[in-house]
């Protein structure tokens, strides 16, 4: 009990010091609050590996902001959890495609910890970089993410075409 304290509490302090993230310790776990200058997208298994290398690629230097793996109800695999710097251009879930949430305070995200790559609690598809502390603006990661979801799928979809009821409207 008191090495697994240990671990949680150094594991605490590598994110604070190293990534400048006002991590907790809740309940034998750290975890990120959100809202505190990070938000966080999660992707549906199908789209993590587009997203991933679309953001590698902005740079030239495959940098992708950091992410976690999480368990998922697909059979298709893992989905993933991108975090990003919120900006005044993504105001909430309803900007996003099916599948993706848009996540901000108060939801907390439960980080691994240093010492276990396999720990129960998440693995890191992109691990954070502390020489790379920054992270994507979260419209550049929602625009990456529009990019790969196919067009029927994107909840902003304005398309005066595309009529998924068969009905009509009537003005007047």
């Amino acid at each position: 009990m008191r090495t697994e304290l240990l671990a949680l509490e150094q594991t605490a302090a590598w994110y604070r010091e190293k990534m400048a993230w006002q991590v907790e310790i809740d309940q034998a776990r750290v975890v990120l609050p959100l809202g505190r200058g990070i938000v966080a997208f999660t992707v549906p298994p199908e789209r993590v590996n587009h997203v991933r290398k679309r953001l590698e690629r902005l740079e030239n230097n495959n940098f992708c902001t950091p992410a976690l793996l999480r368990d998922s109800e697909s059979k298709m695999g893992r989905h993933a959890v991108f975090l990003a710097e919120p900006d005044h251009n993504v105001l909430g879930q309803y900007q996003m495609p099916i599948g993706t949430r848009y996540l901000s305070a108060p939801s907390v995200l439960p980080l691994p910890t240093r010492k276990a790559a396999e720990a129960t609690d998440g693995t890191w598809l992109c691990a954070p970089d502390p020489h790379r502390r920054w992270l994507f603006a979260a419209s550049t990661v929602l625009s990456i993410i529009n990019a790969v979801t196919p067009l029927q799928m994107r909840s902003h979809d304005t398309n005066p075409r595309r009529n998924p009821t068969g009905s009509r409207l009537l003005i007047g």
